[in-house]
């Protein structure tokens, strides 16, 4: 069986695209599993340099030829000139909890209509083994902020849930309405992180030919 590392220390994260590696035949472990110290200093200026950041520190723990995935992810207001973008967890300068990101979220956007309420939630991931960055993948949907916080499902981890919708199909930041691989209706991390497996699975095709 397949072994990948998600590097991720967010449990809402982890446990979001579990069933797809399960479905996909892929050992999945997380950072604390593989033993694997995530640093906690993002100073990359995009979400794709932060996730090959994250990789690198990784890699370099690893003593295996395991698969190493690590992402970075987060909500670009337009009206904010794309704030909180890849400071979303530390927006205010120090490290938030979901709730307060919520409130804060209100709080700057509670002069604008709905009709300038449109954001991007924006999720990159970086894979590589052996020391090696192999590639980033990255996906971006389009949908608006809510006036007032829908609280019926929250998801610890990932704020943005309870605020970004996601009109276009109908649904909340989050929301799994279907789990079948190749699915329009896999969230942004779900679909991300098919095409990393995809990737994944035709280099070790290649590598074993």
């Amino acid at each position: 069986m397949l072994r990948i590392i998600f590097t991720t220390t967010n449990k809402g994260k982890f446990e979001h695209v579990l069933p797809i590696a399960q479905q996909q035949g892929i050992d999945l472990l997380s950072a604390e599993e593989a033993g694997i110290i995530v640093p906690t200093e993002e100073t990359g200026a995009t979400f794709d340099e932060n996730a090959q950041l994250k990789l690198s520190a990784a890699l370099q723990q690893m003593s295996d030829l395991s698969w190493v995935i690590t992402d970075d992810s987060g909500v670009e207001i337009d009206a904010l000139g794309g704030e909180p973008g890849v400071h979303t967890r530390r927006w205010k300068g120090r490290e938030m909890t979901d709730q307060e990101i919520v409130d804060y979220t209100l709080e700057r956007m509670k002069m604008f209509p709905y009709a300038k309420r449109d954001a991007s939630f924006v999720s990159v991931i970086a894979l590589g083994k052996e020391r090696k960055i192999y590639t980033t993948v990255t996906d971006r949907i389009r949908g608006k902020i809510l006036m007032q916080p829908d609280t019926s499902a929250t998801i610890e981890g990932i704020p943005f849930r309870q605020l970004f919708y996601d009109p276009e199909h109908d649904r909340m930041l989050g929301d799994i309405q279907d789990q079948t691989p190749g699915s329009e209706d896999l969230s942004h991390l779900q679909k991300s992180f098919l095409k990393a497996i995809s990737y994944i699975k035709d280099i070790e095709s290649i590598e074993g030919a």
